[in-house]
């Protein structure tokens, strides 16, 4: 019985021993594995990694690639209307050249037709530009060469319509008195000898014998109006004259002569303003166009219907 036993116990303690290293066995196999499983597991994470790093990098590229899609795109766009425009100064280039050739070719070709006519053609055959002359203005003959009687008044019903001849005076102003564009009629002599007046207070005379204006020659331009400080007289204001203030005659054609005032001379009615007349109807100088104004003023004299005094403004053109 007790050997049965030892055995059974040597059976059981040798089975305890093997299942025990069966058992250690398996645990060493299942170590390696688990370690294997936890490699796998690190791989596997690794490769996600991996592939997510692949996968950022791709849409990177893909970003980078649609940037230089459009620059490259932009710079074909730019390109290509650079070349647009260069074609088309190109174009307006060569047009212009052709242009200014053809130009050059109808001139020189204008050029050789005038002058093979020039040359080739007959000389009964050219005919001279006919040249039209103004009809030269009379000479004036000056007061004292005539005592014919006063020229018949010009009515004057519209001012601004008024016209005379090209080369006859046609209005006269003074800014400084305040007159514009006053009428300007013709008159003569009067049966005494006198220089004619207007009969109008509101428009004055030249005398016809006299200079026409701006002319240079023996005779001064003479030109009179009514004054006085009583009435309305056309010239009434003239006292008020000074050297220097400007006096302008328009002529028919539109011509304007300037003169500027250069002396105010008062005479007394009668012997004395008679024989300055020879002084007034005559120039400053030969060389110099010369305007005399002649009014009334002074006292009034009612029982001759006169004033005491004469006025002569002498003035001359400005350059």
């Amino acid at each position: 019985m007790k050997k049965e036993t030892v055995k059974t116990t040597k059976k059981g303690a040798a089975g305890k021993v093997k299942s025990s290293a069966r058992v250690s066995a398996k645990a060493e196999v299942s170590v390696p594995k688990a370690q294997r499983a936890g490699k796998r597991a690190t791989q596997a994470k690794n490769a996600v990694k991996k592939t997510a790093k692949a996968a950022k990098k791709s849409a990177k590229a893909s970003v980078s690639t649609a940037k230089a899609t459009r620059g490259s795109t932009k710079a074909q766009a730019v390109s290509a209307k650079r070349q647009t425009r260069k074609g088309v100064t190109k174009s307006k280039r060569r047009w212009l050249i052709g242009l200014a050739a053809l130009i050059l070719v109808i001139a020189g070709g204008i050029t050789a037709a005038v002058c093979l006519w020039e040359h080739e053609a007959p000389a009964e055959e050219v005919v001279a530009e006919e040249v039209i002359e103004e009809e030269p203005e009379p000479e004036p003959v000056g007061p004292a060469d005539g005592n014919e009687p006063l020229v018949p008044e010009t009515e004057i019903s519209d001012w601004s319509a008024y016209t005379v001849a090209a080369n006859k005076p046609r209005y006269l102003t003074i800014a400084a008195v305040d007159l514009y564009n006053v009428p300007i009629i013709e008159v003569g002599l009067t049966s005494g000898g006198a220089m004619g007046a207007p009969d109008s207070s509101y428009i004055v005379g030249w005398y016809y014998r006299s200079a026409y204006p701006g002319r240079v020659g023996k005779w001064a331009t003479v030109i009179d109006g009514h004054g006085g400080p009583l009435g309305d007289g056309v010239f009434k204001w003239l006292p008020n004259l000074v050297p220097g203030n400007e006096i302008v005659i328009e002529m028919g054609d539109g011509r304007k002569f300037t003169y500027a005032v250069t002396e105010m001379v008062y005479k007394d009615k009668g012997a004395e303003a008679d024989a300055y007349m020879k002084v007034a109807d005559r120039p400053v100088d030969a060389e110099t166009p010369t305007l005399t104004l002649i009014t009334c003023t002074g006292e009034w004299i009612r029982a001759e219907q006169t004033y005491t005094q004469r006025l002569f403004v002498r003035a001359v053109l400005k350059e």
